[in-house]
This record gives structure tokens, C-alpha cells and sequence, in this order.
């Protein structure tokens, strides 16, 4: 039998009042934009976690921030992380 191996990636992302301060590279703005990806955001001084998922994580995070009355505070994260297949990245870039 053939081996099942998955290849994921994490990119970590700093957070300042809810948005991103990493300078992100095209490749990873892509990542962001074009990826299915599963994400964590997180405050480890508060003690606090969120998990979601989504196609496009920057359009996410940009509805997550502009909730008029949201459950959670968004901007109370200080860092997340993205995790996305490697093998979906370059597919995409296929089509």
C-alpha cells in the first residue's frame, strides 16, 4: 500500500488591533487570497482561541473586523496561524 501524506503549511501572522502587521510576501498574500485554509486566531497573555475556516482568509478576516455586533472581539488577538495545504497552493497556481 502507498503512503497518504499530507503537506501542510503555517504561516504566523502577527496581529495589531485585529489587523495584520507581518510585511507579507506575494506568495503569501496569495496563499491568503486563494487557499482554503484553517486558522487560529489567538492571545496567549488572555488565554483566548478562535478556530474557523474559509476559501479566502484576508476576506474573512476583513468580515470578522467589521462585525457591527460581533460575539467576539476580534482585535483582542494578537497573532494567528494559517495553515493551508501545500499541495492545494500549487494547484491553484495551475489554474
Amino acid at each position: 500500500m502507498g503512503r497518504n501524506m499530507s503537506y501542510y503549511r503555517v504561516l504566523k501572522l502577527q496581529l495589531n488591533n485585529g489587523w495584520i502587521s507581518n510585511n507579507l510576501s506575494k506568495i503569501e498574500n496569495d496563499i491568503l487570497n486563494n487557499n482554503p485554509v484553517t486558522y487560529i486566531y489567538y492571545n496567549l497573555e488572555r488565554k483566548i482561541i478562535y478556530v474557523g475556516e474559509t476559501s479566502c482568509f484576508n476576506n474573512r478576516h476583513r468580515e470578522h473586523l467589521a462585525e457591527k455586533e460581533p460575539k467576539t472581539d476580534y482585535r483582542e488577538y494578537t497573532e494567528c496561524l494559517v495553515i493551508y495545504s501545500n499541495l492545494t497552493y500549487f494547484i491553484n497556481r495551475l489554474y
